[in-house]
């Protein structure tokens, strides 16, 4: 721990903003929800799913003491709306207006989800004056966004804020020392996203070992602009059928299970192209998995793949390679909110009304699982494990499955010694 006596959590890359809604980014995900936190609760719905009625969770408050109000949640439903991230589903929503103590959503069209949606620490209320949350942190007298530090302290107006214990978020890109600076005690909790797989021998009967799913796939995705090979559904369902992902899994032990669809492809070779050239972004294990993958795809298919750098595999409008190797995770739980992930990668018009019957309600999942496994909009390949280090000094964190996280539950003993 620091010399402040705060909870050091370690990060691998810095968070892009501190703010809410957030730009999707994991960590940042991670550090918001220290600072915010959702304060709706559903009171009505229309059994359409085209109105609902919400009110703010008593006893919220900002960290400058003033009382959260439903108009506070409606400035971040504004904000969401400029959002890559959630315009496509704020575009759901014809009206929003406070009515008394209550938020009242009345909604174009049907749409079951936007109760879970809600629920995110990306509509978590905004402050009208001040750039303060109502989490169970704010931030302290010292913050590097340059250098990725935050030293983050309880909110005197959560509830149970005296028996949390302060908080820093430090970022550490040099993910092969990170048991060395655990085993130092100049950390707490280290990256789940970032251990090395490599020393996961030396830990694994150790109790301070922590170790889940996390809810983000790796897979490879066409160029949004709809253009080049990867297009063909016919030739990603044969790029797909012709891995062996339990091998390449098992040469990442406790750090990647397979998670793409079972698939057989008839195609013939000579009808794909002998390129491709893939976007990545440098962040372990990427590189080290797509060196695994293409001289599978060079022997089955006969494509050589050409791994091109990219800053987090973001597409320019003159990126010129043909497919995306992509981190991804689900932005809210509700089984909506993957196959609109599905459906921003492919152009199929019954696709898109299944959608819409499914978001008034009406259970059309086995219909939608269908279509998906056909045209495989994306190539899922693996889900990636967790693994991290924790004090046993510290309870109430853990990395999450589901990319939600909870600091509310965060206490500190000192009794306890490593």
């Amino acid at each position: 721990m620091s010399k402040r006596g705060a909870v050091v959590i370690e990060l691998d890359s810095a968070p892009p903003a501190l703010d809410v809604p957030t730009s999707g980014d994991y960590l940042e995900q991670c550090v918001v929800s220290a600072l915010f936190t959702p304060a709706l609760r559903l009171v009505s719905a229309s059994p359409r799913a085209d109105y609902f009625e919400f009110v703010v969770d008593e006893g919220q408050r900002f960290s400058d003491g003033l009382p959260v109000h439903p108009r506070h949640v409606l400035g971040t439903l504004v904000k969401a709306a400029k959002s890559p991230q959630w315009a496509r589903y704020i575009s759901y929503l014809e009206k929003a207006e406070i009515v008394g103590d209550r938020l009242c959503l009345r909604m174009r069209r049907p749409a079951c989800f936007y109760p879970d949606m809600l629920r995110t620490v990306d509509f978590a209320p905004t402050h009208p004056d001040a750039p303060v949350g109502n989490g169970p942190y704010q931030m302290g007298d010292e913050c590097d966004t340059e250098r990725g530090y935050y030293h983050l302290i309880p909110n005197p107006h959560a509830r149970g804020w005296a028996q949390r214990p302060g908080l820093l978020f430090r970022l550490e890109t040099d993910v092969a020392r990170a048991p060395d600076r655990f085993r130092r005690g100049d950390t707490d909790i280290t990256c789940s996203t970032a251990f090395p797989l490599d020393r996961l021998d030396e830990w694994r009967d150790s109790p301070a070992l922590h170790q889940a799913p996390t809810g983000i796939y790796m897979q490879l995705e066409p160029n949004p602009s709809g253009g080049g090979p990867l297009a063909d559904p016919s030739l990603r369902r044969a790029m797909l059928g012709s891995l062996d992902l339990e091998v390449i899994a098992a040469n990442f032990r406790d750090g990647l299970r397979p998670a793409g669809y079972r698939v057989q492809s008839t195609e013939a070779r000579s009808r794909f192209p002998s390129e491709l050239r893939i976007g990545y972004h440098d962040f372990y294990p990427n590189r080290e998995v797509l060196e695994q993958l293409s001289p599978q795809w060079q022997a089955q298919l006969g494509i050589h793949c050409e791994l091109v750098e990219r800053d987090y595999a973001v597409w320019q409008p003159a990126d010129d390679t043909d497919g995306s190797f992509a981190l991804r995770y689900l932005p809210f739980n509700h089984p909506y909110a993957h196959f609109d992930q599905c459906a921003g990668l492919m152009t199929d018009p019954a696709f898109g009304k299944l959608m819409m019957r499914f978001a008034a309600g009406e259970d059309t999942r086995d219909a939608m699982n269908t279509i998906v496994q056909e045209t495989l909009p994306m190539i899922r390949l693996f889900e990636v494990i967790g693994n991290w280090l924790t004090n046993p000094r510290v309870t109430g964190f853990s990395w999450p499955t589901d990319a939600v996280f909870d600091f509310s539950a965060l206490r500190c003993d000192d009794r306890h010694i490593r």
